[in-house]
């Protein structure tokens, strides 16, 4: 498979619990393709779209905004739930917050957050609007350095920079999945790096206090930066997802 073969969206059936995963901001469906491939694996028919603006072109980006990545995933999650009887809603990073922005809006049966921010660890991101007018702009790595974990590089096919105007999108999506914490009822796990060189780690935490889920759980992980999804613990990470949602799955049999 081509790197460009790999940035796409893809679909993998298999029963009829249906995952939706969502990549992050500037990433592409291949940063999910290691999740989805083991979740296709053990049973579960998988969904990872593509985000408008990514996998392009920077000015492709610099052209969608967060109506579109949020109406993108509200299309996904539709088609899912036509497709199977349950669905559970996950993502990476700004995936996570639309991930949270479903379970607010649907009744998904199960949520799953990865380095998902509430607070991001750069400061300037709220004075990107100003700061685009003299650099429209920027790299990851004036912003964040190198990375924090070795991850796998075939996978890595996101844009090495972005448009400063976008980050208030960002933002946007980030303010509006916090004020509706409360109206998730899914089962949740948040998953947070502790090595996680863009989002503030205290995230995790205000996902889970918010959240009105009975059910809800914190994996820390120990030696992965924010891209975890690739990073040396995915296969544990992928591991304990396919737990978390068996067992999620026979608590509702039992019920």
């Amino acid at each position: 498979m081509g790197r460009e073969e790999k940035a796409e969206a893809f679909f993998l059936e298999a029963g009829e619990y249906g995952c939706l995963l969502m990549h992050g901001f500037t990433g592409t469906s291949a940063e999910m393709r290691p999740l989805g491939e083991a979740l296709w694996k053990a049973g579960y028919t998988v969904s990872a779209p593509l985000l408008p603006g990514h996998g392009r072109s920077m000015e492709a980006l610099m052209h969608t905004g967060c109506r579109d990545w949020l109406g993108e995933a509200r299309k996904g999650y539709a088609a899912l739930r036509e497709r199977c009887e349950k669905v559970c809603v996950m993502g990476l990073s700004m995936g996570g917050l639309l991930a949270l922005l479903l379970a607010e809006e649907f009744p998904v049966d199960a949520l799953v957050c990865m380095s998902t921010p509430m607070k991001l660890k750069n400061s300037l991101s709220a004075l990107a609007p100003v700061v685009a007018l003299v650099h429209p702009n920027v790299r990851w790595d004036e912003l964040e350095g190198p990375p924090a974990a070795r991850v796998m590089e075939e996978y890595l096919l996101g844009y090495d920079g972005f448009p400063l105007k976008r980050v208030t999108d960002l933002r946007l999506l980030m303010a509006r999945a916090r004020r509706g914490l409360f109206s998730v009822v899914a089962d949740t796990l948040v998953i947070q790096p502790e090595r996680d060189e863009t989002v503030r780690p205290q995230s995790a935490r205000i996902i889970l206090d918010g959240i009105s889920s009975r059910r809800k759980r914190l994996i820390s992980l120990k030696q992965s930066g924010h891209m975890c999804t690739i990073g040396p613990e995915h296969q544990q990470m992928e591991s304990q997802i396919i737990a978390f949602l068996a067992a999620a799955d026979e608590k509702a049999l039992a019920l």
